[in-house]
């Protein structure tokens, strides 16, 4: 996962990482042929940028802003956000 995230992004502070939760979502054909482990980042401070050039503008949110703008997301994404309170209980 480490190796993953790092592809993504840049992460300069510790972390903890939990699984929790599997995903797939065939209501697509992009999701007809991934699977996803979510994972929950719990960092020390808030110190991340991107490294991948097809992240736009990475940016902390608050929960209520997420799902105030669901739709505007990729369908894996939005299956989180709608899910986001059962997600954060599993740790």
């Amino acid at each position: 996962m480490r190796r993953e995230v790092q592809e993504e992004i840049y992460i300069n502070t510790d972390y903890d990482s939990n699984v929790v939760a599997l995903l797939y979502d065939d209501s697509n054909e992009v999701g007809r042929v991934h699977f996803g482990i979510i994972h929950v980042l719990n960092l020390l401070e808030p110190k991340v940028r991107k490294r991948e050039k097809s992240i736009n503008e990475p940016e902390f949110m608050s929960l209520d802003d997420l799902k105030r703008n669901v739709e505007q997301y990729e369908n894996w994404s939005q299956i989180c956000i709608e899910n986001i309170d059962r997600l954060l209980q599993v740790m």
